[in-house]
């Protein structure tokens, strides 16, 4: 042949979503095609999952299992963050279809900011995917976001100033946590001598693609983000993104677009 056909691929999904009340009978149908829909998919990564023991069980665990009913055998598994939230305690529930497999998870419960740290209001999940399937058997670092609202006060003030600390702490501190923590290569000249390495942070992150550029997620920075300002929410907002470094683009071939609802809940 003169192409090299069945090159492999997994196919991820970021969703927020909205608490995941799959017991509200009106939602029945919506959540029935989901899963229809997301049942086609290798990796499910949801934001704004109830932390509550009860709750986390009774939707997390219920969607796991309508999966498998679709799949026919127990090929999905679920796994969360640890609860975090200035609120409501809320997770990031990750869904993987076998042979994935997790090797490490952590939940960036606060940063180092400026001689202390930051908390982080909704705790990003940061796990490492195996899948042998592919050739060389790459590193799949996946992290979940969902950043403060824009809107919205605080005791502490506007919700605005803590998206973009956050975000910017986020931007400026994976790197260091890639080599420290995660013991990944981030950048190209680390990864010629490690492992390729595909970082990618995708979720909600109430900013649009210029402010995630002013707040850090620049070429310069070693981020590349892959969304535009395409409209994904209600009101018309471009605020959901995939961000990959930019030194994963030598090794992977990325391809990033949104599912667009037929029409949005709150």
């Amino acid at each position: 042949p003169t192409f090299v056909q069945g090159q492999h691929q997994i196919r991820i999904v970021f969703f927020n979503a909205l608490k995941l009340r799959l017991e509200e009978a009106s939602l029945a149908d919506d959540w029935a095609r989901v899963v229809e829909e997301f049942a086609s998919y290798d990796v499910l990564v949801f934001s704004e999952i109830r932390g509550a023991e009860h709750l986390y069980f009774k939707r997390a665990h219920r969607f796991r299992d309508q999966l498998n009913l679709r799949a026919g055998s127990d090929v999905w598994t679920a796994a969360s963050s640890n609860p975090s939230g200035p609120g409501a305690l809320e997770v990031h529930l990750l869904l993987y279809k076998s042979p994935i497999t997790v090797r490490e998870m952590h939940t960036l419960v606060e940063l180092s900011d400026e001689g202390g740290s930051t908390p982080m209001d909704h705790a990003p999940l940061v796990v490492q995917l195996e899948d042998a399937r592919f050739r060389r058997a790459p590193r799949i670092h996946l992290t979940s976001v969902h950043l403060p609202p824009k809107t919205g006060k605080t005791a502490a003030g506007k919700r605005l100033d803590a998206r973009n600390r956050q975000a910017r702490l986020l931007c400026r501190e994976y790197p260091r946590l890639a080599r420290t923590t995660f013991k990944a290569a981030f950048t190209e000249a680390g990864m010629k001598e490690a492992a390729p390495t595909a970082h990618i942070l995708g979720g909600d992150f109430n900013a649009d693609a210029d402010e995630l550029h002013d707040l850090g997620a620049t070429y310069e920075a070693g981020w590349d983000v892959l969304t535009g300002n395409w409209p994904t929410s209600s009101s018309g907002k471009s605020y959901d993104h995939i961000v990959v470094a930019r030194a994963s683009k030598s090794y992977f071939v990325f391809q990033a677009d949104f599912l667009p609802l037929a029409q949005y809940a709150k």
